[in-house]
């Protein structure tokens, strides 16, 4: 199964407020419709968005705090789930 890649708008290091883009993109080939959940340090906080990107709002409570997302399509295939990309705030 393909395994995603977490992709953080506009970077890795961002001052607290600056609006933070999470994007998980998974190559398959085709038009492949997938449903998205997202974890925040371990932890399923925004299961099940049809969306590819997402605007994380609450990030602002970390100082750091890393993302991981998997997808599922309704053949019922799951994705592997991403490597953790870490988002460090100053």
């Amino acid at each position: 199964s393909p395994k995603p890649v977490v992709n953080i708008t506009p970077d890795t290091q961002v001052y607290r407020g600056e609006r933070v883009t999470l994007r998980c993109d998974i190559q398959t080939g085709g038009d492949t419709e997938w449903t998205y959940s997202w974890y925040r340090d371990g932890h399923t906080f925004y299961p099940y968005s049809t969306a590819q990107e997402f605007t994380d709002t609450d990030y602002y409570y970390y100082s750091s705090v890393t993302y991981t997302c998997r997808g599922s399509r309704n053949d019922s295939q799951l994705s592997q789930i991403s490597d953790a990309v870490t988002l460090s705030v100053s």
